[in-house]
């Protein structure tokens, strides 16, 4: 149908080496004493966008593919980040939890623009690299 496998199902080099980095980024945040944010937030968001990644590169899609994966990958930012959270908190085992429930709440809140921004960014992938690719 609309999704078979590219000739390569492999992850290309920059992506796999994508990973390494993501992964290594979250082995030095693990054990740092952090309780913004932003950091948290961006990790989370450079998953849920390696993992949209990983979706639209091995195979063909649509226009209307791409936006879905890119929405889904931005509704997850907030869900992953919170698990993160709540699994460092967990991790560092304190009298009291290193993200308050307020910030939590904070990062559900900002759940629609990841989603606007997922769609976008699965927009501009296509129109970018995929079109790009079929010329």
């Amino acid at each position: 149908m609309g999704s078979e496998l590219t000739a390569s199902a492999r992850a290309p080099l920059w992506l796999r080496t994508v990973s390494l980095l993501i992964a290594a980024l979250f082995l030095v945040w693990l054990p740092i004493e952090d309780v913004g944010l932003s950091f948290v937030v961006a990790l989370s968001a450079a998953s849920c966008a390696w993992i949209g990644l990983r979706l639209l590169v091995t195979r063909t899609a649509g226009l209307s593919r791409h936006i879905i994966v890119g929405a889904l990958a931005g509704l997850a930012v907030s869900p992953l980040a919170i698990f993160l959270m709540v699994f460092k908190s967990g991790l560092h085992a304190h009298g009291f939890p290193d993200f308050a429930p307020m910030q939590m709440r904070s990062v559900l809140n900002t759940t629609p623009w990841f989603i606007l921004a997922g769609s976008l960014f699965g927009w501009l992938y296509f129109n970018l690299v995929k079109n790009s690719q079929i010329d």
